[in-house]
């Protein structure tokens, strides 16, 4: 397993979805729960080793990754209009300068990069919109959703990291390379380090896709 240099989250490091979703692909199921133990280096040979379904990626010796295949559970996110999503993402705050701006999912000096820009709809609710300009893969999906999880919380102005995914597609239908479609993410809890919150990916129509529950750490 190799993560390209592109699909950095922080400047020097895999982005945390994207890292999950490269884990997700490779084992069976509908759901999968990913630990991310430590940054994922970019451009590096990652050894992946293999217990049955549980899946470890490793630098050396030291453990960068692991994951589990489980059943998919929906959490609790409101689907945003396409209107309302539209004029959040106009108000998102990583749109001035801020220590995730080359992030491959959510930087604002990103133009190769997803674009995930999740504006304020109300308290601890986020959403934009996002056109996948023919980025399908289920790892983009993974590192759209993570993006949206994190910026339900004040990442601006908090030094959070992804600590753990679990979710992933709920369509058999392929996403759309064109589409539009609403992100939209929202805050569950919080207890010391840990800030939970989750994301979805619905159609214009409110069908969801995708959907992810994310664990932050305050580092």
């Amino acid at each position: 397993m190799r993560i390209a240099g592109q699909f950095n989250g922080p400047p020097d490091s895999g982005h945390g979805g994207y890292v999950a979703g490269s884990l997700a692909v490779r084992l069976p199921g509908p759901g999968t729960d990913v630990w991310l133990r430590a940054p994922a280096p970019l451009d590096t040979d990652l050894r992946e080793q293999y217990e049955d379904t549980h899946l470890s990626v490793w630098d050396g010796d030291m453990l960068v990754a692991e994951a589990d295949p489980v059943d998919l559970i929906v959490e609790p996110v409101p689907f945003v209009s396409l209107e309302q999503a539209h004029a959040a993402q106009a108000g998102f705050a990583g749109a001035v300068p801020n220590r995730y701006e080359t992030c491959f999912g959510c930087g604002r000096l990103r133009d190769d990069g997803l674009r995930i820009h999740p504006g304020r709809v109300s308290d601890g609710l986020v959403a934009c919109v996002w056109h996948p300009r023919g980025r399908v893969a289920e790892e983009w999906v993974w590192a759209a959703l993570d993006c949206t999880s994190g910026w339900a919380w004040p990442i601006g102005d908090m030094s959070l990291v992804t600590g753990r995914l679990t979710g992933g597609l709920l369509d058999s239908e392929p996403i759309d390379p064109v589409g539009p479609y609403i992100a939209v993410g929202a805050q569950l809890s919080s207890q010391g380090r840990k800030h939970i919150s989750a994301a979805a990916l619905f159609t214009p129509a409110g069908h969801r896709v995708a959907g992810v529950r994310a664990t932050w750490l305050l580092v």
